[in-house]
């Protein structure tokens, strides 16, 4: 009885202090479960950003389309149900179109011509506009 006194130490709990502060005793057992949850808190943020979805990936990463409209009609009335603009920023920016990356043009002005006869009629030109300026901002 007196080694397992001498390793596991005294059998009265006692109080300890952390930073300061005066703590309750603690148990082996809660002192494991602490230490389990204390864990888990550090790594749960590191697995969410892990396995986060990164929508400026590279092309290899990117889903393609064969069109445009394609593109835009995942994005804007699929289950992200982006705005319309946001959606054809997007497709601009992170998708192949008919093999291209990014497909909207070098300009300003190629980006409207092209969103403006690959969508169809139903897109405002301000949509377009304000579009076509966020694709070249963040090309």
């Amino acid at each position: 009885m007196r080694i397992v006194h001498s390793v596991l130490g005294s059998a009265k709990s006692r109080p300890t202090r952390f930073a300061g502060l005066r703590l309750p005793a603690a148990s082996g057992s809660s002192l494991r479960a602490a230490g389990l949850v204390l864990a888990s808190l550090c790594a749960l943020p590191l697995m969410l950003a892990a396995c986060g979805d990164d929508d400026h990936g590279d092309d290899s990463e990117s889903e393609p389309f064969d069109s445009l409209q394609d593109c835009f009609d995942d994005h804007h009335s699929g289950a992200e149900s982006l705005p319309t603009a946001n959606a054809i920023t997007v497709c601009c920016l992170d998708h192949p179109i008919k093999g291209v990356h990014p497909s909207c043009g070098d300009a300003k002005a190629d980006c409207i011509a092209h969103v403006d006869t690959e969508l169809d009629d139903s897109i405002s030109q301000n949509d377009i506009d304000a579009a076509c300026t966020a694709y070249i901002n963040e090309k």
